[in-house]
């Protein structure tokens, strides 16, 4: 969620109310989450929808988690699902991931569909898609994919200690052996849980 923090609300407010997308939609997050103003769930409620109207897709979005959790709207997961297919089709990362929630957890479960849609959102840098794409039934290939290519990498960083050229200031070579250890750490615990499945 954007944060209004650094803004002026006043001049934000203003913004909105002119028919700023981007506008309403930080003010709708604002009200949503009492983050720099008081919460207003039907205020943000009616930004986000003037926001979605003008095609923004993470007001979009917000509207698909809303009415998937019935707050300030009539909850209703096949609305909450056109407002995902919406927020997707302008490429918005969190629109991909909550769509693949709905496909991987919903009663309509379509492990390929949420496979797909995790990629797409992981391609657009949600923090949280490969987690969920490496958790879904079948994903043996992707997961092999992924440790080739960290053993790979690994492999890369073992020659540049070896050679002497990793040790040199500002080389970051310590926190990229630190980084490695926590990606053998996930693999290593989802191939427990592929295993225990």
């Amino acid at each position: 969620q954007p944060s209004i923090s650094s803004m002026d609300p006043a001049l934000l407010q203003r913004a909105a109310e002119l028919g700023h997308a981007e506008a309403q939609y930080v003010l709708g997050a604002a009200l949503l989450t009492g983050q720099g103003l008081e919460k207003d769930l039907p205020r943000a409620v009616k930004l986000f929808r003037r926001a979605a109207e003008q095609n923004h897709a993470g007001a979009m979005c917000n509207l698909g988690v809303l009415h998937a959790q019935g707050l300030g709207v009539e909850k209703n997961q096949e609305m909450a699902k056109s407002f995902y297919e919406r927020s997707v089709e302008l490429g918005d990362p969190n629109g991909f991931f909550n769509l693949a929630l709905v496909y991987a957890q919903g009663r309509d479960k379509d492990f390929g569909k949420a496979a797909a849609l995790a990629r797409g959102a992981h391609l657009r840098g949600h923090q949280q898609a490969e987690e969920l794409l490496e958790s879904l039934p079948g994903q043996d290939e992707y997961i092999l994919c992924r440790l080739r290519g960290l053993q790979s990498r690994t492999a890369d960083l073992i020659e540049e200690l070896r050679s002497g050229t990793a040790t040199s200031p500002g080389t970051g070579a310590l926190e990229r052996c630190a980084q490695r250890l926590e990606e053998l750490r996930l693999a290593e615990k989802t191939f427990r849980k592929e295993k225990a499945v």
